[in-house]
Protein backbone atom coordinates (compact mmCIF):
# COMPACT_ATOMS: atom_id res chain seq x y z
CA UNK A 1 0.00 0.00 0.00
CA UNK A 2 1.06 3.64 -0.90
CA UNK A 3 0.24 4.52 2.43
CA UNK A 4 -0.74 2.90 5.81
CA UNK A 5 -2.26 3.49 9.11
CA UNK A 6 -1.73 2.39 11.90
CA UNK A 7 -4.62 2.00 15.12
CA UNK A 8 -3.39 0.39 18.58
CA UNK A 9 -3.88 -3.33 18.69
CA UNK A 10 -4.97 -4.67 22.04
CA UNK A 11 -2.66 -7.82 20.85
CA UNK A 12 0.90 -6.60 20.95
CA UNK A 13 1.64 -9.60 18.62
CA UNK A 14 -0.84 -8.67 15.52
CA UNK A 15 1.10 -5.21 15.59
CA UNK A 16 2.76 -5.16 11.92
CA UNK A 17 3.74 -1.92 11.07
CA UNK A 18 4.45 -2.81 7.55
CA UNK A 19 3.26 -5.25 4.96
CA UNK A 20 6.28 -8.18 4.44
CA UNK A 21 5.54 -8.44 0.61
CA UNK A 22 4.90 -4.57 -0.47
CA UNK A 23 7.30 -1.96 0.93
CA UNK A 24 5.43 1.18 2.21
CA UNK A 25 6.67 4.90 1.16
CA UNK A 26 4.91 6.16 4.27
CA UNK A 27 4.08 5.41 7.49
CA UNK A 28 1.80 6.98 10.16
CA UNK A 29 1.52 5.45 13.50
CA UNK A 30 -0.08 6.90 16.34
CA UNK A 31 -0.48 6.19 20.25
CA UNK A 32 2.26 3.71 20.65
CA UNK A 33 2.25 3.64 24.27
CA UNK A 34 4.30 1.01 25.33
CA UNK A 35 7.97 0.75 24.42
CA UNK A 36 7.46 -3.30 23.07
CA UNK A 37 5.52 -1.20 20.10
CA UNK A 38 8.10 1.36 19.70
CA UNK A 39 10.43 -1.64 18.59
CA UNK A 40 8.79 -3.14 16.62
CA UNK A 41 8.37 -0.23 14.47
CA UNK A 42 12.60 0.33 14.61
CA UNK A 43 13.08 -3.14 13.90
CA UNK A 44 10.41 -2.93 10.65
CA UNK A 45 11.81 0.06 9.51
CA UNK A 46 15.54 -1.55 9.42
CA UNK A 47 13.92 -4.01 6.80
CA UNK A 48 12.39 -1.78 5.24
CA UNK A 49 14.56 1.12 3.23
CA UNK A 50 12.03 2.87 1.03
CA UNK A 51 10.28 5.35 3.24
CA UNK A 52 10.15 8.94 2.56
CA UNK A 53 7.38 10.03 5.19
CA UNK A 54 7.21 8.73 8.66
CA UNK A 55 4.68 10.23 11.10
CA UNK A 56 4.92 9.66 14.66
CA UNK A 57 2.45 12.30 16.10
CA UNK A 58 1.41 11.33 19.64
CA UNK A 59 3.49 8.53 20.77
CA UNK A 60 5.10 9.64 24.08
CA UNK A 61 8.77 8.83 22.21
CA UNK A 62 11.15 9.97 24.68
CA UNK A 63 15.10 9.97 24.55
CA UNK A 64 15.41 6.09 24.83
CA UNK A 65 12.84 5.96 21.98
CA UNK A 66 14.59 8.53 19.95
CA UNK A 67 17.71 7.25 20.23
CA UNK A 68 16.02 3.99 18.81
CA UNK A 69 14.50 5.66 16.18
CA UNK A 70 17.28 7.18 15.25
CA UNK A 71 19.43 3.99 14.99
CA UNK A 72 16.72 2.40 13.19
CA UNK A 73 16.79 4.93 10.69
CA UNK A 74 20.20 5.73 9.94
CA UNK A 75 20.70 7.37 6.17
CA UNK A 76 17.76 4.88 4.86
CA UNK A 77 14.36 7.92 5.30
CA UNK A 78 14.27 9.88 3.10
CA UNK A 79 12.12 13.23 2.98
CA UNK A 80 10.00 13.91 6.13
CA UNK A 81 9.55 13.03 9.76
CA UNK A 82 7.24 14.42 12.12
CA UNK A 83 7.61 14.03 15.61
CA UNK A 84 5.37 16.05 17.01
CA UNK A 85 4.05 16.00 20.62
CA UNK A 86 6.12 13.44 22.35
CA UNK A 87 8.54 13.58 25.04
CA UNK A 88 12.17 13.83 23.32
CA UNK A 89 13.71 16.25 25.67
CA UNK A 90 16.80 17.45 26.11
CA UNK A 91 18.84 14.31 25.92
CA UNK A 92 16.95 13.03 23.16
CA UNK A 93 18.23 15.90 21.49
CA UNK A 94 21.36 14.46 20.93
CA UNK A 95 19.96 11.67 18.88
CA UNK A 96 18.32 14.07 16.82
CA UNK A 97 21.38 15.98 15.75
CA UNK A 98 23.03 12.46 15.50
CA UNK A 99 19.98 11.74 13.06
CA UNK A 100 20.70 14.97 11.27
CA UNK A 101 24.74 14.37 11.02
CA UNK A 102 24.28 10.63 9.30
CA UNK A 103 21.15 11.06 6.95
CA UNK A 104 22.05 12.91 4.22
CA UNK A 105 18.18 12.33 2.56
CA UNK A 106 16.08 14.26 5.37
CA UNK A 107 14.59 17.75 4.12
CA UNK A 108 11.78 18.39 6.71
CA UNK A 109 11.63 17.74 10.47
CA UNK A 110 8.93 18.27 12.55
CA UNK A 111 9.66 18.84 16.52
CA UNK A 112 6.57 21.03 17.92
CA UNK A 113 6.21 20.52 21.57
CA UNK A 114 8.74 17.92 22.73
CA UNK A 115 10.74 20.37 25.59
CA UNK A 116 13.73 20.98 23.85
CA UNK A 117 14.39 23.73 25.64
CA UNK A 118 17.65 25.87 25.43
CA UNK A 119 20.21 22.98 25.58
CA UNK A 120 18.19 20.89 23.25
CA UNK A 121 18.08 23.66 20.97
CA UNK A 122 21.66 24.04 20.65
CA UNK A 123 22.09 20.65 20.17
CA UNK A 124 20.49 20.39 17.06
CA UNK A 125 21.07 23.81 15.72
CA UNK A 126 24.80 22.71 16.16
CA UNK A 127 24.26 20.38 13.99
CA UNK A 128 22.56 22.56 11.48
CA UNK A 129 25.56 24.80 11.48
CA UNK A 130 27.10 21.65 8.72
CA UNK A 131 23.69 20.20 7.40
CA UNK A 132 23.06 20.68 3.74
CA UNK A 133 20.09 18.57 3.20
CA UNK A 134 17.02 20.01 6.06
CA UNK A 135 15.16 22.69 4.24
CA UNK A 136 11.87 23.01 6.56
CA UNK A 137 12.08 22.92 10.29
CA UNK A 138 9.03 22.96 13.32
CA UNK A 139 10.71 23.88 16.81
CA UNK A 140 6.91 25.77 17.49
CA UNK A 141 6.15 25.28 21.53
CA UNK A 142 9.51 23.79 22.58
CA UNK A 143 9.77 26.21 25.80
CA UNK A 144 12.52 28.66 24.18
CA UNK A 145 13.12 31.65 25.08
CA UNK A 146 15.54 34.83 24.29
CA UNK A 147 19.06 33.30 24.59
CA UNK A 148 17.74 29.79 22.63
CA UNK A 149 17.52 32.81 19.50
CA UNK A 150 21.11 33.46 19.89
CA UNK A 151 21.93 29.81 18.71
CA UNK A 152 19.49 29.82 16.12
CA UNK A 153 20.60 33.64 15.04
CA UNK A 154 24.41 31.92 14.70
CA UNK A 155 22.99 29.11 13.04
CA UNK A 156 21.28 31.41 10.21
CA UNK A 157 24.39 32.91 9.35
CA UNK A 158 26.18 30.30 8.76
CA UNK A 159 22.97 27.95 7.43
CA UNK A 160 22.21 28.12 3.50
CA UNK A 161 19.72 25.29 2.86
CA UNK A 162 16.65 25.84 5.82
CA UNK A 163 13.57 27.38 3.82
CA UNK A 164 11.32 27.39 6.19
CA UNK A 165 11.46 27.30 10.32
CA UNK A 166 8.45 27.89 12.28
CA UNK A 167 9.32 29.19 15.63
CA UNK A 168 5.89 29.62 17.10
CA UNK A 169 4.74 29.62 20.52
CA UNK A 170 8.00 30.42 22.39
CA UNK A 171 9.30 33.50 24.60
CA UNK A 172 11.07 35.05 21.98
CA UNK A 173 10.87 38.82 22.57
CA UNK A 174 12.38 41.45 20.92
CA UNK A 175 15.67 40.46 21.94
CA UNK A 176 15.32 37.56 20.33
CA UNK A 177 14.07 39.08 16.78
CA UNK A 178 16.88 40.99 17.06
CA UNK A 179 19.36 37.75 17.25
CA UNK A 180 17.11 36.17 14.50
CA UNK A 181 17.06 39.41 12.45
CA UNK A 182 21.22 39.38 12.76
CA UNK A 183 21.34 35.83 11.27
CA UNK A 184 18.78 37.05 8.55
CA UNK A 185 21.18 40.11 7.78
CA UNK A 186 23.61 36.91 6.51
CA UNK A 187 21.02 34.38 5.09
CA UNK A 188 19.27 34.53 2.13
CA UNK A 189 18.03 31.15 1.62
CA UNK A 190 14.86 31.13 4.24
CA UNK A 191 11.61 31.96 2.93
CA UNK A 192 9.43 31.71 5.45
CA UNK A 193 9.61 32.40 8.98
CA UNK A 194 6.77 31.58 11.29
CA UNK A 195 6.71 33.74 15.03
CA UNK A 196 3.03 33.49 16.19
CA UNK A 197 2.99 34.27 19.57
CA UNK A 198 6.53 34.74 20.50
CA UNK A 199 6.28 38.26 21.73
CA UNK A 200 8.22 39.74 19.76
CA UNK A 201 6.29 43.38 20.60
CA UNK A 202 6.40 46.30 17.78
CA UNK A 203 9.97 47.08 18.30
CA UNK A 204 10.98 43.59 17.51
CA UNK A 205 8.73 43.59 14.47
CA UNK A 206 10.64 46.63 13.50
CA UNK A 207 14.09 45.25 13.85
CA UNK A 208 12.88 42.34 11.46
CA UNK A 209 10.90 44.52 9.41
CA UNK A 210 14.75 46.48 8.59
CA UNK A 211 16.11 43.33 7.99
CA UNK A 212 13.57 42.03 5.61
CA UNK A 213 13.78 45.20 3.30
CA UNK A 214 18.05 44.95 3.12
CA UNK A 215 17.17 40.97 2.79
CA UNK A 216 16.87 40.17 -0.77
Amino acid sequence: ADQLSHKRKSTLPTFDPFSRTTPAHRLFASSLRMQDEIVQVCKALRNNGKITNLDLTFNSIDSDGIRMLASALGSTLGQSLNLSNNMIGVEGSLHVADMLRTNTRLTALNLFRNDLYAEGLRNIAEELLSNTTLRSLSIHTNNLHAESEWLLGHMLRRNSTLTSLDLSNNDIGASGAQQIGQGLRINCSLEWLCLYWTGISAKGGELLGDVLAFNT
